[in-house]
């Protein structure tokens, strides 16, 4: 068995399970200063495959709805995406 330590009290002891986040990486709680933490954090961040199929939809002028559906994204990082482009790149 692993003894799994606080980041930020350094206690061993008082530390059990406490869920999962959304990527799916396991939390802990410390009872000692009673706060949580993620053991190994997984990145949730789009992959640069993921965003250039993006691009290359947005560059075919297909809906956003549409892009969304196809590439498994949501809204709002098809809009970042879209403002992260050059200004002089839009069709």
């Amino acid at each position: 068995m692993v003894a799994i330590a606080c980041p930020h009290c350094h206690q061993t002891q008082p530390v059990v399970k406490h869920g999962c986040t959304k990527a799916g990486s396991p939390r802990c709680r410390c009872n000692a200063c009673k706060r949580a933490f993620t053991l190994q954090p997984k990145s949730r961040a789009i992959t640069p495959e993921k965003e250039a199929l993006v691009l290359r939809c947005l560059e075919e002028r297909t809906s956003i709805r549409g892009i969304c559906r196809t590439a498994k994204v949501s809204p709002n990082t098809v809009y970042a995406l879209l403002k992260k482009r050059p200004s002089n790149c839009l069709p």
